[in-house]
């Protein structure tokens, strides 16, 4: 009886290891920071922000307003989708006319794999991170992707130290 009880105890111990374990955004996502600008106005000029997003790292940036709350998201695709309806980019092609407002976001304490779930489920491929509405940073479903294979190779190697 006691080897039963010290296996329990041991085995709550795993389990409170495990869940240590699983990759939180906060570790994973891009921040906007100074050298990084992950994000845009309304009112600025889609061809001003070209640059930004020829990034080889961000697809997208998010779109906010005076007091950094976000608002809206623009990607690589948005832009193409207006291109292929036969609009032309000038300076005077806003980002307000083609981001997208109403986005879904995601939190620092929250579990990669669960912003992975909404990101496959609303079939887009970053997801802006905010806190009180003011936004934070940007995860990739590449970043989101590799956090859960990270946790997942951990998981089984736990699994395996456990048999």
């Amino acid at each position: 009886m006691i080897l039963h009880e010290n296996r329990k105890s041991s085995d709550m111990d795993i389990s409170t290891y495990i869940e240590a374990r699983k990759a939180i955004v906060e570790q994973w996502y891009s921040k906007e920071t100074e050298d990084l600008k992950l994000s845009c106005l309304e009112e600025d000029s889609v061809v001003d922000i070209l640059d930004l997003l020829a990034d080889d790292q961000e697809a997208s940036l998010a779109v906010v307003d005076a007091k950094h709350l976000l608002v809206g998201i623009i990607t690589e695709r948005d832009i193409i989708k207006y291109l292929a309806e036969g609009n032309v980019l000038s300076n005077q092609t806003k980002v307000g006319k083609l981001m997208t407002r109403n986005v879904m976001t995601g939190s620092p304490d929250m579990y990669c794999v669960d912003a992975l779930k909404v990101m496959v489920k609303g079939d887009f491929r970053n997801l802006p991170i905010v806190v009180e509405g003011k936004f934070l940073g940007i995860l990739s479903i590449i970043d989101a992707a590799k956090a859960k294979l990270i946790e997942a190779l951990s998981d089984r190697k736990s699994t395996r130290l456990n048999s």
